[in-house]
């Protein structure tokens, strides 16, 4: 048995785990979760309360992230935690992403992985994780990002994993002109400033996700788009390197520079055109034109299509 907690910020925790589970041939999985459990979900999940309150100290003095005293709900998920590890004894359990969750499962005596995130992680509530972590994955390849001494010795780099890993459908013909937006949750260009956008250069312009539409197939979203331009998140990025598809690649505000760091990372790899801020209006012709003429060249090195396999022979490895 693999226990897996999946942080409830954003969508990207969640489509990791649904990317990576169809992989893991030996072990059932348990999800430990505050985000609601997918319809199509087959397994089981514990749901876990939320643990927002306030609390003058929440980081232990700078040693942890979250840990506020006094808040029934914060309590009550690591008391729920604890017990489904003393009720099934996991042979590992999977933390993405948690540092006290991290903490405390392996006090309890249970080894466990983690996700190595980008961006800057040497703060001591990283190092601490990162440290009592038996396996640590990075989703990119091999030497994108530029880690911590010590973690990084230890990072087992699988390369990007996508919920298209092993099972894609033939992709669609790109339709001259369609541009695909891909917004993170919550978040990115209103739809004023890409109609200004659209206005300027012409062409189908399609927002999926932040203040757009859901995909109901982002296969077809992806594959049939000329150009994408896309935040940085790991599973978006990962996403149109599946698709293999020309992308502008825009650094949304995170903590800890994430998305800025994955921009770098493919900088110095020399795929897409990645921006570490939303550009000026008068950029977008050229932008859009470099994209096409760089084309998908280089994709199939940031998602050679095994990530999710990769990832998960490592985390079966683990917890034999």
């Amino acid at each position: 048995m693999i226990g897996w907690y999946v942080h409830h910020h954003g969508g990207g925790h969640l489509r990791r785990l649904q990317a990576i589970r169809p992989h893991l041939r030996h072990h059932d999985v348990t999800v430990l979760s505050s985000l609601r459990r997918p319809d199509d979900w087959q397994g089981d999940w514990v749901h876990l309360p939320m643990d927002l309150g306030a609390d003058a100290d929440p980081t232990a003095h700078g040693a942890l992230h979250w840990a506020p005293t006094g808040v029934p709900g914060y309590r009550e998920r690591m008391r729920l935690i604890a017990a489904w590890v003393a009720q099934h004894d996991p042979a590992l359990f999977m933390v993405d992403v948690s540092v006290e969750v991290t903490a405390l499962v392996r006090l309890l005596g249970v080894r466990t992985a983690t996700v190595v995130m980008p961006g800057d992680r040497s703060d001591r509530p990283h190092r601490t994780g990162y440290d009592l972590a038996d396996l640590l994955i990075g989703p990119w390849p091999a030497g994108a990002h530029r880690l911590p001494a010590g973690p990084a010795e230890r990072v087992v780099a699988v390369g990007a994993i996508s919920m298209f890993d092993g099972g894609r459908r033939p992709p669609l013909e790109p339709v001259p002109g369609r541009v695909l937006v891909l917004n993170g949750l919550g978040d990115g260009p209103s739809l004023a400033d890409i109609d200004k956008i659209r206005q300027r250069v012409g062409g189908e312009w399609i927002v999926r996700g932040g203040r757009g539409e859901r995909s109901t197939d982002l296969w077809a979203d992806l594959t049939s788009a000329e150009v994408v331009v896309t935040h940085a998140g790991q599973n978006a990025v990962a996403d149109v390197a599946a698709a293999r598809r020309p992308a502008v690649v825009v650094a949304a505000e995170r903590p800890h520079e994430e998305q800025v760091a994955t921009v770098r990372a493919l900088r110095r790899a020399g795929l897409g055109v990645p921006l570490e801020s939303w550009p000026d209006l008068d950029r977008w012709p050229d932008l859009l034109e470099q994209a096409r003429r760089r084309g998908a060249e280089g994709w199939d090195r940031w998602n050679p299509g095994n990530g999710a396999q990769r990832a998960a022979d490592a985390i079966e490895d683990a917890a034999r």
